[in-house]
């Protein structure tokens, strides 16, 4: 059974993603400014629109990004830029 996050994540700095499931999470504008992620993050139909991310922290994030938030109807690869 598939959960989706419910929470709207805003400010994020410093955080430490890992392993961590942001399944369904509405990170729209958020500020993550040297927010870590890594192991198993699970970023299956979350919404990324305008988040400022690193070069590198956003390429091994549309690596493994799927789907679209059921509440905002924007696609997870699209809202991190993805090609």
């Amino acid at each position: 059974m598939s959960q989706h996050c419910s929470h709207v994540v805003s400010h994020a700095n410093s955080a430490n993603f890992f392993d961590a499931s942001l399944e369904g999470a509405i990170l729209e504008g958020a500020q993550v400014a040297g927010t870590r992620f890594g192991g198993k993050i699970n970023i299956k139909d979350s919404d990324w629109t305008d988040v400022l991310l690193r070069k590198d922290v956003r390429l091994e994030l549309c690596r493994i990004a799927t789907g679209v938030n059921p509440t905002t109807g924007v696609n997870t690869r699209e809202s991190l830029g993805c090609q």
